[in-house]
């Protein structure tokens, strides 16, 4: 008889390295799957018992298992949590630099501005100042021009009108008997006067006015001690020579 329920058949396509064999262990102890006893018949033989696992032990395995992988489970939230606060606080981080960039930009752009916008008003203010101080100094060369041109005229007019003043001099004085604005002339009694006195005493403000223009001494004394306004004021009936008087009395005489 043949234990043909302990053969291995080979299956089509089996690796003997790999594939794996199924004991069925009620077997093993006596009882095959065709009623035979493998024990020579002697069935009160014990049969062989294989221990079992405890089962708390299992469940605590088990428990250890779930432990372990919610706490890799955790430990994997907590560190893609870490990483997600991390790449924010990196993008912050970004964002503040570009915003810190753009702003120092700004407030360099803004300062080179307002440098620029200095610049062009001092250069502004030192124009105006530099064509303010050439119409000045143009100003000051037309007054100067003015008033050297006006002083010339004035001059002129002077030297013209003191031509004009000594030219009647000179006929008054010769038809009067005088040789010259100072000279002196002797009468027939031989008292001395000049022309000034001459002038003052028949009240002739013009030819006063001429002679003291052409030099002629306001403080001269005649053969009687007097100056020309003594003479006039001796002579001054009613206010008759009061003219004559303000005249020669201009010049502290």
């Amino acid at each position: 008889m043949s234990n043909s329920w302990l053969s291995c058949q080979g299956c089509g396509g089996s690796d003997p390295t790999k594939d794996t064999v199924k004991v069925n262990p009620n077997l093993i102890q006596g009882h095959g799957g065709n009623g035979l006893n493998l024990n020579g018949g002697k069935e009160n033989v014990k049969p062989l018992q294989f221990p079992k696992k405890n089962e708390a032990e299992e469940q605590k395995l088990a428990e250890e298992r779930q432990r372990e992988a919610r706490r890799r489970k955790e430990e994997e939230a907590v560190a893609a949590l870490r990483a997600e606060e991390e790449e924010e606080r990196l993008h912050l981080e970004a964002q503040k630099a570009q915003e810190d960039n753009a702003r120092k930009a700004q407030e360099e752009r803004a300062r080179h501005e307002a440098e620029e916008i200095m610049r062009r008003e001092v250069e502004e203010m030192a124009r105006m100042q530099e064509i303010a101080a050439v119409e000045e100094a143009y100003r000051q060369e037309q007054a100067q021009k003015a008033a050297e041109e006006q002083a010339r005229v004035a001059r002129q007019l002077e030297a013209e009108e003191l031509e004009e003043a000594q030219a009647l001099v000179g006929v008054w004085c010769t038809a009067n008997g005088f040789e010259g604005v100072s000279s002196q002339k002797k009468t027939f009694r031989g008292a001395k006067k000049f022309a000034l006195h001459t002038a003052a005493k028949h009240k002739n403000e013009e030819m006063v006015a001429l002679l003291v223009k052409c030099g002629a001494d306001r403080h001269a004394l005649d053969s009687k001690g007097q100056t020309p306004k003594q003479v006039a004021e001796k002579m001054n009936k009613d206010g008759s020579h009061e003219d004559v008087i303000s005249l020669l009395s201009r010049g502290g005489a």
